[in-house]
Order: C-alpha cells, then sequence, then structure tokens
C-alpha cells in the first residue's frame, strides 16, 4: 500500500491478497476516492461505478485514509446511477479524467468478462 498527498489529493494503491499466497490478486487506485479496481491486472470496475471496500468483520466501510497494512477486507463494485453514465458525464468525471487510460466500461460488462 502507499499513500502521499499531492496537488491537494490524496492519491495511493492498495494491493490486496487473498491470505492464501503472497500475490496480491487486487489493486485499487485511489484519487480521494477509489477510482479503479483490478483482479490480477484487469479491470473489474471503474469509476464512475462505485468501489466501497469494507472490513471484513464488521462490514463497515473504510475510506481510503482509514486502510492500513494487514487489514481483511472486502471489495465490492456497483453501478453508478444511470445518469452519471451518460457520455456528457463522462466527459466531466469518466476514467480518462483521472488519469485512467480507458474508456469507461459498467461493471456489469466487466463481470461478464470474467
Amino acid at each position: 500500500m502507499r499513500h502521499e498527498t499531492r496537488d491537494g489529493w490524496h492519491w495511493g494503491e492498495v494491493l490486496i491478497n487473498s491470505g492464501r499466497g503472497d500475490e496480491p490478486e487486487f489493486s485499487v487506485e485511489i484519487q480521494n476516492e477509489y477510482l479503479v479496481a483490478r483482479h490480477r491486472g484487469r479491470t473489474v470496475t471503474v469509476v464512475p461505478d462505485l468501489i466501497s471496500v469494507l472490513d471484513a468483520e464488521s462490514a463497515e466501510p473504510l475510506t481510503a485514509e482509514m486502510l492500513s497494512y494487514g487489514q481483511r477486507v472486502r471489495v465490492i463494485g456497483y453501478s453508478a446511477a444511470p445518469i452519471m453514465r451518460r457520455p456528457e458525464a463522462l466527459r466531466v468525471f469518466g476514467p480518462r479524467i483521472f488519469g485512467i487510460e480507458e474508456d469507461f466500461r459498467g461493471v456489469e460488462e466487466l463481470g461478464a468478462d470474467a
């Protein structure tokens, strides 16, 4: 896990393993909020769809600032409101605005690729 404050933003990346091996299976990129989740390098959820990281024991949501090494978590992705997925909305807060070099695809479409 790495965190830094740069240009007034909280930047970071969280690497998550299953606990059964040493290699991370998930990565979640952060710019104040969770932007993109990848499973073994393949995007599974990207903004504006929502990514939540929950404490595995209590199911309480964890903000990016609350994450620390060794926590047991669950990552959940779900669809944003339809209005937030429209082309004009994606021009304002889609993946490319955050420097993610891929077009938006909904979590339901990305999950179907699995």
